[in-house]
């Protein structure tokens, strides 16, 4: 069974000539675009070696200037969340003092971001396979940046969800010029997931009984 959950998320309104609609309700914000506004690349799936789209490349503004190693970076560190033992990587996507923030769970530092990591797979959750669709800069050659994308989640009790989720990103070159994080915040929604994370066979209750809010569930930020 796949159950559909929903993160809140950032949308920047951008002018366009026609052809664009908004769905909205009071949890989440949906946005379909006319084609041509935003850029999106192909590139080398080096995780299954062969050519194809990657999953994990966002479209950035067609009429926008972005650091092209931003979307590289993106690339590589979603392809380590999706890697239950790239622990070591995850972390070190970071800088020393960086800040991590997932939902109502907060930490500093490589450790704390290595300790919270580790926690993110101790769950409920098998596997992960993140999709990002869209890079939203702050401006022309900003490092600040607004995520959105989906993920799809495969759980211990054999079923299945896809979420959207949206992210705040503060990206600063390492001490060898690379980029990485100065601050990544992942903003959740409170989703009572009790029903679908029983174990196959012990549930009674619909997906319409769970409780949907705008605040953060720590409990819940295990599914990030």
């Amino acid at each position: 069974m796949r159950i559909p959950c929903y993160c809140s998320f950032y949308i920047r309104i951008l002018p366009v000539r026609s052809g664009r609609s908004v769905i909205a309700t009071s949890h989440t914000h949906r946005i379909s675009t006319r084609p041509g506004l935003f850029a999106s690349r192909s590139t080398t799936n080096s995780l299954n070696g062969n050519m194809s789209t990657s999953t994990y490349t966002g479209a950035t503004p067609a009429d926008m200037k972005v650091d092209p190693r931003i979307v590289a970076f993106f690339e590589r560190f979603y392809a380590v969340s999706d890697d239950p033992t790239a622990h070591e990587d995850y972390a070190q996507s970071f800088l020393p003092d960086a800040d991590f923030a997932m939902g109502a769970k907060k930490t500093k530092g490589y450790e704390g971001i290595l300790t919270l990591r580790q926690g993110l797979w101790s769950g409920p959750i098998k596997s992960r396979k993140h999709k990002l669709s869209k890079i939203f800069p702050f401006g022309a050659g900003s490092n600040e940046l607004m995520l959105y994308g989906t993920v799809d989640y495969g759980l211990k009790n054999g079923k299945a969800v896809t979420c959207e989720w949206a992210a705040r990103a503060v990206m600063a070159e390492g001490q060898q010029g690379q980029l990485k994080f100065k601050l990544y915040q992942v903003y959740v929604v409170r989703l009572l997931l009790a029903v679908m994370l029983l174990p196959i066979g012990k549930t009674n209750s619909p997906p319409h009984h769970f409780l949907l809010d705008v605040s953060p569930l720590p409990s819940m930020t295990i599914l990030q």
